[in-house]
């Protein structure tokens, strides 16, 4: 699997970019893909989960803020890494 663009955590909690293209118009235009996760140690190995407790919402809220504006205002250089991995 590839790694994402950007990703940024808070905790157990990590938004990861990634940047895709496809086809439109005879041309090919560039997109971003968002995925949103949870990571959780469950008998000494990690998962992954997009099922959130209400009191995910605010770190999901703020690190879905700060990338969109890191992308849409190019404030941040946009470089491969995945702080995501625990």
């Amino acid at each position: 699997m590839s790694k994402p663009l950007i990703s940024y955590r808070d905790g157990a909690i990590c938004v990861s970019v990634w940047l895709s293209t496809k086809p439109m118009n005879g041309r090919l235009v560039n997109f971003h893909k968002v995925k949103i996760e949870k990571n959780y140690n469950k008998n000494g190995e990690w998962k992954q989960t997009q099922s959130f407790l209400i009191e995910d919402l605010l770190k999901i809220s703020s690190l879905t803020q700060k990338i969109y504006w890191d992308l849409r205002l190019n404030k941040t250089q946009l470089k491969k890494s995945d702080p995501c991995n625990p």
